[in-house]
């Protein structure tokens, strides 16, 4: 008797659309790092304002997420892009966040504990998003600190909305497509 596999029970064409995913996720994930790697170490403050940064780039994170919420609501295979989108937000929250920091940083040096480059205010980032909090990299200065304490408000909100919305999305799709599951209500 064959030996089953828990790979087997996916369909060949859910293979394909993982793939497809991992690699629209390998791009979208180089081309953020490619436009980060764009922001200028020296900034100039006329146009580059960290509270104007904020708000234009929550307002690209609402439309990107609406975007993704559109495509799952009409996906084949919503399971897999919810996990795509959720990457791929995830990435873009960072992004908007480390361009925040790196841009405080270059119009007032030493707004952090040290000089930060683009891979350190990522770093910076992550371990913000992730609470960690290291402790090697803290704010300094008020402005480093307001944007510090924004960016963990919003990822509390990030992580309950975002993935509550994704979610939501994913079931709804689901149901569209097979009809509701009636396997765990209660009579």
């Amino acid at each position: 008797m064959a030996r089953k596999h828990l790979f087997d029970a996916i369909p060949p064409n859910r293979w394909k659309a993982i793939a497809l995913s991992v690699v629209r996720v390998a791009i979208g994930l180089g081309f953020m790092w490619w436009l980060y790697s764009l922001v200028p170490k020296d900034v100039d403050e006329r146009i580059f304002i960290p509270g104007v940064l904020l708000l234009v780039g929550l307002a690209v994170y609402v439309w990107f997420v609406k975007k993704e919420i559109e495509r799952i609501l009409g996906s084949r295979y919503p399971e897999v892009l919810a996990v795509e989108g959720l990457i791929l937000s995830a990435a873009l929250f960072m992004v908007i966040f480390a361009t925040i920091y790196l841009v405080i940083d270059g119009l007032n040096p030493g707004s952090f504990t040290e000089p930060l480059t683009h891979l350190s205010s990522h770093y910076l980032t992550l371990t913000i998003l992730s609470t960690v909090g290291f402790g090697d990299i803290t704010a300094v200065t008020d402005q480093a600190r307001l944007a510090v304490m924004i960016q963990m408000a919003l990822t509390l909100g990030f992580l309950a909305v975002t993935i509550r919305v994704f979610s939501w999305a994913t079931k709804r799709a689901l149901v569209r497509r097979h009809g509701p599951d009636t396997s765990t209500q209660h009579n």
